[in-house]
């Protein structure tokens, strides 16, 4: 049985690391590109780093507690 909870272990802690990635990509990288490109040029530069930190500190905390999820790993020869 603890074959089946280890896989469910490993797809939870893969949602969680996709879900990262994502707050990553979209509340990082894009508003970045964004201003990069001057395409919201309406947005101070202060607002656009408190919303980066905002998603880097989510980002961050999604994949600790990913990290966290795989120490559920049962390691039984049973």
């Amino acid at each position: 049985m603890h074959l089946v909870h280890n896989e469910r272990v490993k797809l939870t802690a893969g949602w969680l690391q996709t879900a990262a990635g994502a707050a990553l990509a979209i509340g990082i990288l894009t508003p970045l590109a964004a201003w990069f490109y001057a395409a919201s040029s309406r947005v101070r530069p202060a607002t656009l780093l408190i919303g980066v930190l905002i998603w880097f500190v989510a980002s961050v905390i999604l994949h600790c507690f990913a990290q966290w999820v795989l120490g559920g790993l049962s390691d039984d020869e049973h």
